[in-house]
């Protein structure tokens, strides 16, 4: 019997991997709002800071600087983010996964590849996905709303099940 996962990939998965190969991997992928949390708090040590800079032209400079960073980093994350989406096609198509007796074998957009069980060095159990994970910045992503509930030691269970 072979397990076979059909999906189609949105910005939400590519964000979950690219937060993972990032810093963020210790601690799990932050929340959108978390990024708005770190921005008021630019600005408020920006606020705080204008009592030491004695010309109110350079306060008013700085403290716009700060508050355009605060609040336009987050936008402009998710908007890079999309770009390279769109431009690497990571949406076009739907990603067929299916687990053989010998290998995992991918496709997406006509294109087709054999992964040897014993290549997946990790499971990454994460909130909204499970990445199979290949190296350190190369990982397969299962979106858990197309896994039908299931979980990452069943993933595990299946590798584990065709690596002998």
């Amino acid at each position: 019997m072979t397990d076979t996962f059909r999906y189609r990939l949105t910005v939400e998965d590519y964000a979950a991997l690219v937060n993972a190969i990032g810093l963020r991997r210790r601690f799990g992928q932050p929340p959108r709002w978390a990024w708005y949390a770190i921005g008021a708090i630019n600005l408020g040590l920006a606020a705080t800071s204008v009592a030491f800079v004695t010309d109110s032209s350079w306060n008013v400079l700085f403290f716009g600087a700060v508050a355009l960073f605060a609040f336009a980093a987050p936008s402009l994350y998710w908007m890079m983010l999309r770009r390279t989406f769109r431009r690497q096609g990571l949406g076009d198509g739907d990603v067929t996964l299916s687990f053989g007796d010998k290998s995992l074998h991918v496709e997406q957009r006509g294109i087709t590849s054999d992964i040897d069980y014993s290549v997946i060095g990790k499971v990454d159990d994460r909130r909204g996905h499970i990445l199979l994970w290949l190296n350190d910045v190369q990982a397969l992503i299962l979106p858990k709303r197309e896994l039908a509930g299931m979980s990452a030691d069943r993933i595990l269970e299946m590798i584990g099940r065709h690596r002998t």
